[in-house]
């Protein structure tokens, strides 16, 4: 009986080892973190394997999350089935109508967890699958970009999500006592071809606060999961340099742009898109370039001075005199937005009186450049609406056939017949462009025809600019405009720009934020504050930063233009901030800006010194004050001093010279900067109670300054440009320069 009943526990303990693994509670591993799963399907552990932290309270129920999440109505719900086998785990949710089943694979690899949501089932009643669920203890010290970040311990640790494909939206921050890890998959997103939920996936790891380290540990991830660009590309070094945006040129200036180009020390070119592509077919260069070719040799000629070479473009747009899109009939990916029935038949030849409609069309816009419709493919402006009462409509006088007359092939004036549909046009700045449609595939259309020019002329890296002229939600739509421009060029670009910075969708694509459109109403040193501020807000722990876009001069007019203390303000910040600068510049103001050349080379001083790490964080972090400081040389050592400078009026003639005198005392010496006000004059300068063995300067150029007596007492210092004073025994440079005399010749 003994023998026996040993036998039925022996075979009963056999039977428990060969039960399928799903009787156990999985937990999945790499070097940095383990992510522990109960038999309901919850999260229940997160370690941080390098420092041996758990980041969830496993005692306590409200942090122990269901991993999957669907979402209907606005309404998350439950699942109310798990399994799982190995990799794969199974969630059903039989609240919702079919019951959808959601099937997640959660692979280790070296350094972190790759979480996919693999497959679904049923899924037609559902709106968006959270597949990453995760909620973690109260020791979080606070929440940057896609990380949470700790610091318990004494150790400075980050824990981090990553979305790993081009729909994938990952959120992180905190939420209560502690912080949360999401990764969600949508359906209801407009796009030319549907975004299933299967696919979507993330990176689940641990890593330190040290950017280097955290740098390299996402990169890895980013390079073993086929990530494009990523954030290895802001680690270019074209990145770290300033940048030229060429607005306008004719093309007899090229050679001359190239070189003030080169004068300005730059390392990156950007070329607005009406200056290279010709937007009313944008498969086609601009005509003033006479041929691809011809623009492709100017790009080769700056690519040879080791300049890096973008392109600007609209993806948005379509401008209204489109000879590609408008002129031969509205294309059927321009967006239209409202939409109403012709109640009776419109002859090709009514310009004016009423377009009927069958209902009324209140609330559509009558603002200027917005009244634009389409019938059929013909456009046409109306001037007024007519909605108080039956018949309602649209009322003239008419612009018939609107950008699609007087060109080979445009459309013309075409008959409707009631019944035919009325749709608004979604004007983008106004009377400029129509916006591109995204679901219909007028955005990709256009992102082809770009891309077919882009190729040809060997650009570099892309700026996608107006993105926040389209469909809401914008961080979506940034997301597919950037990825279907990236689509679209066969020479991929070496990183992405976009106004709108680093949306959700568009990282990793995009390297570089900071610059915003200066107000040319505005003083430009308060610009410079306000692009400060806007660059130093917190986009990413990655993105490099940039100040601009500064304008060297009135987009209005050429006759106003940026002083070179304003100029050099910018330049002062650029070190202060470590950061390097985007100027847009256009010949037409850069042939009549005073001192060009004497702020272009101080430019490329500035930026050598920059990028050297020439100061110390002592200077910049002095210099990052709103206030001028001016760049300083000694004439003997060679050695450069930042300081800060205040405005230094001169007497008789004050009107004629603009001075700046420093405040401290640097090794024993006063210094001065001083420049006529007048293009083309030269400034005598006597000086009183000062000594010639005293003063000793240089011009911008660097070439040593003649400082001669001019009688007893009295010194007489000659400037035809921006000078560079170095004053000894200058006890009281307010004095002495109040009481000097300036004559203008």
């Amino acid at each position: 009986m003994r023998s026996r009943t040993w036998m039925f526990w022996s075979a009963v303990v056999a039977g428990l080892l060969l039960l399928p693994a799903r009787s156990l509670a999985p937990t999945y591993q790499c070097s940095t973190v383990s992510l522990g799963i109960d038999d309901q399907g919850r999260v229940s552990s997160i370690v941080d394997r390098e420092v041996s932290r758990e980041r969830i309270k496993t005692n306590i129920a409200t942090y122990r999350k269901y991993l999957c999440y669907a979402k209907r109505n606005n309404v998350f719900h439950e699942p109310t089935g798990f399994s799982y086998s190995g990799e794969q785990l199974t969630y059903s949710f039989g609240s919702l109508f079919s019951t959808p089943t959601a099937t997640i694979r959660i692979t280790p690899h070296t350094d972190h967890l790759l979480i996919q949501l693999e497959s679904i089932t049923g899924d037609a009643n559902v709106d968006e699958f959270r597949f990453v669920t995760i909620e973690t203890a109260n020791s979080l010290d606070g929440a940057v970009w896609r990380f949470l970040r700790y610091e318990d311990g004494g150790v400075g640790r980050y824990l981090g999500l990553m979305p790993l494909d081009r729909w994938t939206d990952v959120q992180v921050g905190p939420a209560g006592a502690g912080g949360y890890l999401w990764a969600t998959a949508y359906r209801t997103r407009a796009y030319p071809t549907p975004v299933s939920f299967a696919g979507r996936k993330a990176a689940l790891f641990a890593a330190p606060l040290d950017r280097a380290a955290l740098l390299a540990r996402v990169s890895s991830v980013e390079v073993n999961e086929g990530v494009p660009i990523g954030v290895a590309a802001r680690q270019h070094p074209a990145l770290q340099r300033s940048c030229m945006f060429w607005d306008q040129m004719l093309y007899s200036e090229r050679n001359a742009a190239l070189q003030l180009t080169l004068d300005a020390g730059v390392g990156r070119v950007l070329l607005h898109q009406p200056l290279w592509q010709d937007s009313r077919q944008p498969s086609e260069v601009q005509p003033s370039w006479g041929s691809t070719a011809n623009l492709r040799s100017w790009i080769d000629s700056l690519k040879a001075e080791g300049i890096v070479v973008g392109a600007h473009v609209f993806p948005t747009q379509c401008v209204k005199n489109s000879l590609a899109y408008v002129a031969p009939g509205a294309h059927a990916g321009l967006r239209r937005d409202r939409s109403v029935v012709l109640a009776a038949d419109l002859p090709a030849s009514q310009t004016d009186g009423l377009i009927q409609t069958t209902e009324s069309p209140a609330g559509w816009p009558l603002d200027d450049g917005n009244r634009d419709i389409v019938i059929g493919r013909e456009i046409i402006q109306y001037a007024a609406l007519k909605t108080d009462a039956p018949p309602y409509g649209f009322v003239g006088p008419f612009v018939r056939a609107k950008n699609q007359t007087g060109s080979a092939g445009a459309l013309g004036p075409q008959d409707a017949l009631a019944g035919a549909a009325i749709q608004h046009l979604v004007p983008s700045l106004a009377e400029y462009a129509y916006q591109w449609d995204i679901a219909s595939g007028g955005a990709a259309e256009h992102a082809r025809a770009s891309a077919v020019l882009m190729d040809a002329l060997g650009f570099d890296y892309i700026y996608c600019d107006a993105v926040e002229h389209s469909e809401s939600p914008h961080d979506y739509t940034l997301g597919v405009l950037l990825n279907g421009m990236y689509d679209a060029v066969a020479a991929k670009p070496a990183w992405m720009e976009s106004s709108l910075g680093t949306g959700v969708w568009a990282f990793p694509l995009v390297a570089v934020a900071g610059q915003i459109d200066f107000h040319w109403s505005e003083p430009f040193k308060g610009e410079v504050d306000r692009n400060v501020a806007f660059m130093n807000a917190p986009f990413d722990p990655f993105v490099e930063k940039q100040l601009g876009w500064a304008m060297i001069a009135s987009p209005a007019n050429t006759t106003e233009h940026v002083r070179p203390d304003d100029f050099e303000y910018l330049l002062a910040k650029s070190v202060a901030w470590e950061a390097p600068v985007v100027m847009l510049a256009r010949m037409d103001r850069f042939n009549v800006w005073p001192h060009r050349d004497a702020n272009l080379k101080l430019m490329a001083l500035y930026e050598q010194l920059r990028l050297s790490g020439y100061f110390p964080e002592s200077v910049r972090s002095a210099a990052r004050r709103a206030r001028d400081y001016m760049l300083f040389r000694e004439a003997a050592s060679g050695v450069f001093h930042l300081l800060p400078v205040s405005l230094l009026p001169v007497g008789a003639g004050s009107d004629s010279v603009r001075a700046f005198v420093s405040e401290p005392l640097a090794s024993g010496k006063r210094f001065v900067s001083l420049w006529p006000v007048e293009l083309g004059r030269t400034v005598e300068l006597y000086l009183d109670g000062v000594s010639a063995a005293d003063v000793s300067g240089y011009d911008w150029r660097e070439y040593s300054l003649g400082v001669t007596s001019a009688g007893p007492g009295v010194v007489r210092v000659t400037a035809s440009g921006r000078i560079y004073l170095e004053m000894a025994n200058l006890v009281n440079p307010q004095a002495t320069f109040s009481a000097a005399r300036a004559v203008v010749r």
